[in-house]
Formats: C-alpha cells, structure tokens, sequence
C-alpha cells in the first residue's frame, strides 16, 4: 500500500453524520473483513463503540446483533444497537460474565488500555469457539513513525495532545501484539497496513514544504527489518480455535 507522494491532506471522514474517530481509509476495510467472514446474525462485540460510527456502518450492512461498549455513554445514541456502559479499570470479560461472540472488534482502542497482555486475555475469554478478534492500532514501526521517534525520542500518535488528550498511553509494537497472541493461541489470520502515509508530502503546496519532506525519502530508503514500515494503522485478524 505504499503511497510515495501526496498533494492533500486526508480529509476526515463522516458516517452518517458521525465523525469518524479514526485515521481515513480504515472504518471501511475492517467493516469489510468483518462481512467476508461472518453471516449477518452473528454477535458482535465492539469494545470503545464512541458517537457510534463504526457500529452504525455495521448496523446498516445488517449486522442485527451488535453489542457495543464504551467506558463513556454521553454520545452513543443508537436505539437498535445494544450498549453498555464499561469500567476502564475492570477486565472486560468480568463485566461482560457468561456472554460469548462470534467477533470481537476494536477500532484503534488498544493503545488507550493499560495492558495489552489483559487485553488479550479478555478478549479470548469473550470468543466463541472459531470467534475472530479484529483490531487495529497506530503502526509505531512505520518509517515515520521512525523518522518522528529519532527526532524527538516519541513515537507517531504517541505526542503532545495525542498522548494526553486522546489518552494514546500503550504504544504496541507489532511483534509484540503478534508474539502475544501467538502465546495465547490466537490465530492471526492477516495483518494489513491502512491509512494515510506518503512518503513526500506537498499538500501545502509550498516548495519549502516539499524540501522539507525529501530527507524523508533519504532515510526511508536505509530502513531495514522485517516490519511493516508503509502503513499509518496495523490491521489485524486473529481466529480462536
């Protein structure tokens, strides 16, 4: 997906008359996977549900059995979705005791939780057999990323008003999310990159802006690992047995 020039930037994205909360070109795909692999009477759960854009688009593809959570209730307002108010302090399956679903989603919400590990654990213990968990989280190992942490010692998404203000206090790197659920037995069954990253970047249309942007292209080009270096967002599919 790797996109080496841009002349914009992304606009947000609207739902429905519900901003979308997350990075343009991810609500989209992840909808889409969940479509590809389960029948529309399947129960979903979608933990940090928000104003509720993600769990409309579901709604609407007809999904009829949804249940969302959030720790805030101020701004879900979807009658035909089933919600429920959650403590960020409790583990979920606790809160949740004796139901199971068939697919766990969460929308870049794993970097706002305290332990990954519990995260995890959670969600496994919420599964049906054969349930999936989608999730996607910022790609702190994206060149970008990198390039951001060798200036200023922080990672992509994980500064200044990021890190406080929308409350980024987990930066997960990807073979830990993956060395994680592989100890758990949580088949991951893809991973893609999603978002919006070029490489040069002109979209103020100043060529002081495009001068700027071609060390970027210098240090891209040295980068090495197994990693996925393109993508803003990671995407992921796991699978219980």
């Amino acid at each position: 997906m790797r996109q080496f020039f841009s002349f914009q930037r992304p606009k947000k994205e609207v739902f429905e008359g519900r901003v979308v909360m997350t990075d343009p070109g991810v609500h989209a795909p992840v909808a889409e996977a969940l479509a590809q692999r389960l029948p529309k009477d399947a129960r979903i759960l979608e933990i940090g549900a928000g104003a509720g854009a993600f769990t409309l688009r579901l709604h609407r593809m007809g999904f009829q059995h949804i249940h969302a959570v959030d720790i805030d209730d101020q701004h879900f307002d979807i009658d035909e979705v089933t919600f429920t108010k959650v403590s960020a302090t409790t583990p979920l399956h606790e809160q949740l005791k004796g139901m199971t679903f068939d697919a766990i989603v969460a929308v870049e919400v794993i970097e706002h939780v305290l332990s990954t590990f519990q995260f995890l654990k959670s969600a496994k213990e919420l599964l049906a057999p054969g349930g999936f968990l989608f999730l996607t989280t910022p790609n702190i190992c994206s060149f970008y990323s990198r390039i951001v942490f060798l200036k200023e010692g922080r990672y992509f998404h994980f500064q200044g008003k990021d890190s406080w203000e929308m409350g980024h206090i987990n930066p997960v790197p990807f073979f830990v999310l993956e060395q994680l659920s592989d100890d758990m037995d949580l088949k991951q069954i893809f991973r893609q990159e999603l978002g919006h990253m070029p490489v040069l970047n002109w979209s103020s249309m100043r060529l002081k802006t495009l001068l700027l942007s071609l060390p970027r292209l210098a240090l891209f080009s040295m980068m090495k690992g197994p990693g996925p270096i393109d993508g803003n967002v990671l995407f992921y599919g796991f699978q219980m047995p």
